[in-house]
């Protein structure tokens, strides 16, 4: 549906999801699909922009410049997720990263409104912006704790069940709306910006750039 693809997706039938500028695409092997300006009831899909996608049970959830919603595959429905914060909070600005942690919760970061952690379990949805309102990257691996990266500059750890543990800020780090990408290789945490690359040294705790790295 366009030639700017934001995510992609590889579900758990095989199938691909690519978020477009212009669309959602899913490509079952034989055919693509675009589904585009979806409808909900009488209201549409705000935006036809996808910038994140998730898999969770039979559902895909994706994310737009206008919020989050769920395609839910049984019924081949699209509705937005209405869930609140207890302080009257919904998820309303773009969605950068959707990811799974191991106990079942979904985090969700956003350009505006910091991180939302949702338990599908109780329902309950909390909101993070404290830490920082622009996320550009969520990592979850295993039992390990959250990794968070915001362009603020900031790495910041949590507990799988949401608790804040520690932050760490890049070296010399300058905000500019440029990404920011984490991962994980064996138990060390790596991180690229436009910067370089840095990653965090045990026991000091100290985040240094790998030098020699562009």
């Amino acid at each position: 549906s366009d030639n700017n693809v934001l995510c992609g997706l590889r579900d758990r039938y095989g199938f691909m999801w690519l978020g477009t500028n212009n669309g959602l695409n899913c490509f079952d092997g034989i055919q693509n699909t675009i589904y585009r300006n979806m409808t909900e009831g009488k209201n549409g899909i705000q935006s036809n922009t996808i910038t994140a996608l998730h898999e969770h049970g039979d559902d895909i959830w994706f994310g737009c410049t206008f919020g989050l919603y769920v395609y839910n595959r049984q019924t081949k429905s699209f509705s937005s997720f209405n869930k609140r914060t207890k302080y009257g909070v919904n998820i309303s600005s773009t969605v950068q990263d959707i990811v799974g942690s191991q106990d079942g919760r979904i985090w969700i970061g956003t350009l505006g409104q910091g991180l939302f952690i949702y338990d599908p379990h109780s329902g309950e949805l909390i909101q993070d912006s404290r830490h920082g309102a622009f996320i550009s990257d969520i990592l979850a691996v295993n039992d390990s704790p959250v990794f968070v990266a915001t362009l603020h500059g900031k790495v910041i750890l949590y507990g799988q069940d949401g608790t804040f543990l520690m932050e760490h800020n890049i070296p010399d780090y300058h905000s500019d709306k440029n990404n920011i990408s984490l991962e994980l290789i064996g138990f060390r945490l790596y991180l690229g910006c436009e910067l370089g690359l840095y990653t965090i040294l045990r026991g000091n705790e100290k985040m240094v750039r790998i030098p020699n790295v562009n």
